[in-house]
């Protein structure tokens, strides 16, 4: 039974989910009241959804759907209490861009359509830039140091003179 009560949120909230991609209404919907109730029977069959394996999916939605479901009661609460006036419409005209908000950015005092760059402020070039002939000269003595490192000679110093043990290779043919 907690099994299909499962099932059946998981494909009520996704056909929520759906209608909330496309932009379509959910209030007054029958399928927010299917996920209330649902929700509603599985905390009385006191069916924790950490134990599932819907748990991560769920738990991500349910924090969406409770603030989704808030937002539905508030609403139907309002459109009851203003029942004949046409503030709701006044409300939700409120939250668009208004434009006229906007500061102007051009007067016909700074010119007709001249396009003015934005001002930065003065830096100092680095004065201890390197020419190009030192920064060969100092590529190339990193090459030298790399090259010497690596070579069969420097590594066998080294190895000795750290106390590594030596490696014994045996080759057959030579």
């Amino acid at each position: 039974m907690k099994h299909l009560l499962l099932l059946n949120y998981c494909q009520s909230l996704v056909c929520y989910l759906l209608r909330k991609a496309k932009g379509l209404s959910i209030e007054g919907h029958p399928v927010v009241r299917s996920l209330v109730e649902i929700r509603l029977f599985l905390e009385k069959c006191h069916y924790h959804l950490d134990l599932c394996r819907f748990a991560p999916l769920i738990r991500n939605y349910s924090i969406k759907f409770k603030s989704s479901q808030e937002i539905v009661t508030v609403s139907e609460k309002s459109v009851i209490s203003e029942k004949g006036t046409d503030t709701q419409k006044e409300d939700l005209l409120k939250y668009r861009p208004n434009l006229d908000m906007l500061k102007p950015t051009a007067t016909a005092e700074d010119g007709a359509n001249v396009y003015r760059p934005p001002k930065f402020a003065p830096t100092l070039m680095d004065k201890d830039k390197m020419s190009k002939q030192e920064r060969n000269e100092a590529r190339r003595e990193k090459e030298r140091w790399r090259s010497a490192n690596q070579s069969p000679y420097m590594v066998e110093l080294l190895n000795d003179l750290e106390g590594r043990p030596e490696e014994v290779r045996e080759s057959v043919g030579t």
